[in-house]
């Protein structure tokens, strides 16, 4: 049961990140939204490939949850690599090439039945600005409230740091904690 738990944080937060890097720097609107492949991203899909084939025999030959469990840690350990190695390098990571991991991930995960009804939207090819006033669009709960919950956490960032600078962390520390 530990295992199963400790799974599911890994596998949350790797989401998650991917989530994250999404939200920042993917634009569809624009040219930088589509980035080239280089040497690394090369590397990294066919290290991705590999695992997978792996992951479809263990599918088809038996369901061994352990072994596909293990495989989708190792591909997790590959996008995280990956986003570190950008982030080492101060470039921003190809998230395309993101999403279509967290994609993969998602798909399989939602085989077993592990995720949730809204989990289709997340990594879906569709990423413009919702229309708010439009009532008729379909838009799930966290598409809508993610730029709100963005901008408090910038300024909840940008007030800690202030605070850091003139050395009122107390006073700060009791604010933030409530926000």
């Amino acid at each position: 049961m530990n295992t199963s738990t400790d799974f599911e944080k890994i596998a949350n937060e790797f989401l998650l990140l991917v989530r994250k890097y999404i939200r920042l720097y993917y634009k569809p609107d624009i040219n930088e939204g589509y980035q080239k492949y280089d040497k690394r991203e090369l590397q990294l899909m066919d290290e991705f490939f590999k695992i997978k084939s792996q992951l479809n025999a263990a599918l088809c030959n038996t369901i061994d949850i352990k072994i596909i469990a293990e495989k989708l840690c190792q591909i997790i350990d590959l996008g995280e690599e990956y986003i570190n190695e950008m982030e080492d390098e101060n470039k921003i990571p190809n998230c395309l090439l993101l999403r279509n991991i967290a994609a993969y991930m998602t798909q399989l995960l939602k085989v077993f039945g592990t995720t949730s009804k809204d989990i289709d939207n997340v990594f879906s090819a569709d990423f413009s600005e919702i229309a708010i006033c439009n009532p008729s669009s379909s838009t799930s709960a966290h598409e809508l409230i993610m730029p709100y919950v963005s901008a408090l956490t910038v300024f909840r960032e940008t007030i800690s740091e202030l605070a850091q600078q003139r050395n009122v962390n107390d006073i700060i520390k009791v604010i933030i904690s409530k926000v």
